[in-house]
């Protein structure tokens, strides 16, 4: 607290603040008086007022002297705060040091000082202050002691000085401090100054939009019972697509005690990417995307995206049926009536047993399939098996295989069953460019049909194509003979003004089509023609066998040895290789 010291009236300096508010009180006010105890003719007493706070014996006796009386409300705990009803314990602390302090004026010189703190009332008191810290810096109270005997009040610039000699420079409240100044609020602890908390940072997170984990899921059927071969178990994604958002961390946002001592706000952690192989961030670093298609899958902490999914045991109950984008290397056995789907290749180590195959590339069976009448392989690409038994097999590439018994097969390539077994016995055969094998047919005369340079899609839409020629050749006509006659007559009747419109509208766009499929039937007969380059090779053919090449059809009645069949001007020729 600092006190002011004036000049005494006559020139003589004044004696200090202690020294002269000591005189002005008497010897206490700690408590107030007792009530007088009632007699028996009397009315009791009223009730005694509340005890103030134990900080606050000092301040009011302090208070009476500026006063001269005591309100009834001095006695609340809230007197002597401005802006706190209900005091915190840090606010009672300082309340305590301005007791203290008020105290220290109030205590008498001891006998034989060489200045009485005791000085006759009147002498005038100047008004001061006092500031208070909180112990984190982040609150100021100030508290204004009145001036006393005729003193000066306090003015701002004493209030900015009280400020600045306790190093508040932030969070200051200047409409209070204004107010203080101008109404002269004095014995009240007013909070002057707060200081601004930090706000620590965010720390960043992921959002999943794939599952980390993946549980078995049957499908039901239409009929309501459930497919238990599908498990959706395999996870699909596409180039591209969104695996996880990325919520970056918060920074935080420091603080300021009223020092101006700046407090840091901890610092939010960026998230953790779960970012595996073939995954990326997109360019704003907002969210992980999928660098190809593909399956994806969650391990080790990461994501990661495989075009080639690996499965090392067998296709059963345990898996269920897959779908896969990209390929899929089975190591086992693909077991009877389960399907497996790929966009790409599909390769298996083991044994298919009457499954579905379907792949948008090639299939390798590295031992083969038994299809039990009831295996289908749909290739994209070419077939690559140890063999082949009662099955169906289309591919757009090749066909090879050491062993072709029993099977319904078509290849927009080659059928090639020329190494090890190298014989092809039973079913029917289709290869738009050739056929070669070993051995083809059995001693027992087995039915075996080859079909070469075309195959039953391409011949009925060969078929097709050439009648709807025919068809749109014949309407056109008709509307040739329609549109002359019209415009022969000399005089048209509105029907027959529309009628003619419409001739020539439809003959318009039927030229249109026209064309388009008579191009179209071009191309197939020049395919047709082209088919003199098919042929069919073995080194022994049995009877029962029946070659097709193009619209020509032969059948084998005795054994050829090391032969080879082709379009020739008279048909199909058996010649030597």
């Amino acid at each position: 607290m600092t006190a002011q010291n004036e000049s005494a009236p006559g020139g003589k300096p004044g004696r200090s603040l202690k020294s002269r508010l000591a005189a002005l009180f008497s010897p206490s006010l700690e408590t107030p008086p007792p009530a007088a105890e009632a007699t028996p003719d009397e009315e009791p007493a009223s009730a005694p007022l509340p005890a103030p706070l134990p900080a606050a014996g000092a301040l009011l006796r302090l208070y009476e002297a500026w006063k001269g009386e005591l309100p009834d409300e001095a006695w609340e705990p809230g007197f002597f705060f401005l802006n706190s009803a209900a005091p915190s314990q840090e606010e009672k602390r300082a309340l305590d040091q301005f007791r203290q302090e008020a105290e220290q004026y109030l205590t008498p010189a001891p006998d034989g000082a060489e200045e009485s703190s005791a000085p006759s009332c009147g002498i005038p008191v100047d008004a001061t202050y006092s500031l208070r810290l909180s112990d984190d810096r982040l609150s100021a109270w100030l508290f204004l002691f009145p001036p006393l005997g005729g003193g000066a009040d306090l003015t701002r610039d004493d209030v900015d000085s009280a400020l600045k000699g306790g190093g508040v420079v932030f969070g200051t409240d200047e409409a209070l401090l204004d107010t203080m100044a101008k109404d002269h609020i004095y014995m009240k602890m007013a909070l002057v100054a707060r200081g601004r908390l930090p706000v620590d940072g965010v720390d960043g997170y992921v959002i999943d939009r794939v599952p980390r984990t993946k549980e078995i899921s049957f499908t039901e059927n239409a009929d309501g019972s459930v497919n238990f071969k599908e498990t959706n178990l395999i996870d699909h994604i596409a180039a591209g697509d969104t695996i996880c958002e990325i919520v970056a961390a918060v920074p935080p946002q420091d603080g300021r005690d009223v020092e101006g001592t700046t407090l840091p706000g901890r610092e939010g952690q960026p998230p953790t990417v779960p970012m595996g192989r073939h995954t990326r961030l997109n360019s704003e670093k907002t969210a992980l995307i999928s660098e190809i298609d593909g399956q994806i899958s969650f391990a080790a902490g990461k994501f990661n995206v495989e075009s080639v999914l690996t499965v090392p045991g067998n296709v059963d109950a345990a898996t269920g049926n897959m779908d896969v984008i990209g390929s899929v290397v089975i190591g086992g056995d693909v077991l009877e009536g389960y399907t497996v789907k790929a966009t790409a290749d599909i390769t298996i180590r083991g044994i298919a047993e009457g499954c579905t195959l379907i792949a948008g590339g090639n299939v390798t069976l590295y031992r083969g399939i038994n299809g039990n009448q009831r295996g289908v392989i749909q290739a994209g690409g070419s077939v690559t098996a140890k063999f082949l038994e009662n099955c169906t097999v289309d591919a757009t590439g090749s066909i090879r295989s050491e062993s072709i018994i029993n099977c319904t097969v078509v290849s927009q390539g080659q059928v090639l069953a020329n190494q090890g077994r190298g014989v092809l016995i039973g079913g029917e055969i289709t290869a738009c460019q050739g056929v070669e094998a070993r051995i083809i047919g059995t001693n027992s005369h087995r039915a075996t049909s080859i079909v070469v340079g075309s195959t039953p899609d391409f011949l009925q839409s060969l078929a097709e194509t050439s009648l709807a020629v025919e068809d749109m050749s014949r309407e056109l006509e008709q509307l040739e003979r329609n549109i002359t006659y019209l415009r022969g007559l000399d005089a048209l009747s509105p029907a027959q003004t529309a009628k003619y419109n419409q001739n020539k509208l439809r003959r318009s766009v039927l030229r249109i089509q026209h064309g388009r499929r008579a191009q179209e039937l071009e191309e197939m007969d020049r395919r047709l023609a082209g088919m003199k380059s098919c042929y069919v090779k073995a080194q022994t053919i049995f009877p029962g066998v029946k070659v097709s090449i193009g619209l020509e059809t032969r059948h084998i009645t005795s054994i050829e040895q090391t032969c080879r069949l082709y379009l020739g001007a008279d048909g199909i020729t058996l010649g030597a290789v």
